[in-house]
């Protein structure tokens, strides 16, 4: 807990480039592909080279389309629901090793698209989502037992589903945009969870400019969020962690259209994986953000491996939330 304080001196001083991050791998895992149904297999991203690889260690026991990742710590990470039919099954991956198993716990509620969020020392937070339809439920990871349960203090302020996601350093977790029901009907709503309460509510400031959904997310951990693409588009919205007001930024926009992608994030740039509608296929390469610029360019070294792309991928970072 002393490292991640300290790794966060700089927060609110305009520090950028990731400062805060000090991730050595990034996953992508399940998911839909475009040769038809879903995959278990699962890549790894080692951000000291941007390179994707696979890493059969880490293969998931399910093939899943929506689940969500959660960092828990310093020790693991999990990954949990998706799916048709929907799932709360929960798969564990423990850092020391980039291995992946499955675990009797499971999460509240089967339901895939969720917003997440973990406060990095002791809970995390799996938020709305598609259980059958649009949700505002929420569900809460004990993370020294990986027990889940529902945590209606965090509920959403309204229904949603297929949202994204971001993390405030230590302080907020964000549930953002998504589709409410009739489907597909998007919203630019946002709510945040405050970590010291668990507590969640309403946040407008950090709505984003347009109504989408399955935006991206990536995050240099200090100073800037981003959500990037969603509902097949380009736009990227930037969020300032020292007010948590949220707005487009163009400099970030998406080279190809991007939805229900998903994100990791190193110390020096983040990796967006999801679809692309310019390719009519779930195919897309790897966009990667340089965050000492805020500028999203393709990086076919990262590209998910197998031929193939990811649709509603889960992504984790090892030491980020993000």
């Amino acid at each position: 807990l002393m490292l991640k304080l300290n790794s966060l001196s700089g927060f609110g001083s305009g520090v950028s480039g990731g400062g805060g991050n000090t991730s050595v791998y990034g996953y992508y895992s399940e998911g839909q592909i475009s040769t038809g149904g879903e995959t278990d297999t699962t890549d790894r991203l080692t951000f000291a080279t941007s390179t994707a690889a696979a890493h059969t260690d880490a293969d998931s026991s399910y093939s899943r389309e929506g689940p969500r990742g959660l960092y828990c710590g310093t020790v693991y990470g999990q990954i949990g629901g998706g799916g048709f039919p929907r799932t709360n099954d929960i798969q564990k991956f423990t850092w020391a090793t980039s291995v992946s198993a499955t675990t009797t716990n499971t999460l509240a509620i089967a339901f895939l698209g969720m917003g997440v969020s973990s406060d990095s020392v002791t809970y995390g937070y799996w938020c709305g989502g598609d259980d059958g339809a649009a949700s505002t439920e929420s569900c809460r990871t004990t993370f020294a037992t990986g027990a889940n349960a529902l945590h209606t203090d965090a509920d959403l302020s309204a229904t949603r589903k297929y949202v994204s996601q971001m993390t405030h350093p230590l302080l907020y977790g964000f549930t953002v945009g998504g589709y409410t029901d009739p489907h597909p009907t998007f919203t630019a709503d946002s709510d945040r969870i405050t970590f010291s309460t668990g507590v969640g509510a309403a946040h407008t400031d950090s709505n984003v400019s347009t109504t989408r959904g399955n935006m991206g997310n990536v995050s240099d951990y200090t100073t800037y969020g981003y959500y990037v693409g969603g509902g097949n588009d380009v736009i990227t919205d930037r969020m300032t962690f020292a007010t948590s007001v949220v707005a487009a930024h163009t400099d970030s926009n998406c080279v190809l259209n991007c939805a229900n992608g998903q994100g990791c994030s190193g110390q020096l740039y983040g990796f967006i994986i999801g679809w692309t509608s310019q390719y009519g296929s779930h195919e897309t390469p790897a966009q990667r953000m340089t965050f000492a610029t805020g500028v999203v360019a393709l990086h076919t070294d990262a590209d998910a491996t197998g031929g193939f792309g990811r649709n509603h991928p889960a992504t984790l970072s090892d030491a980020s939330p993000n």
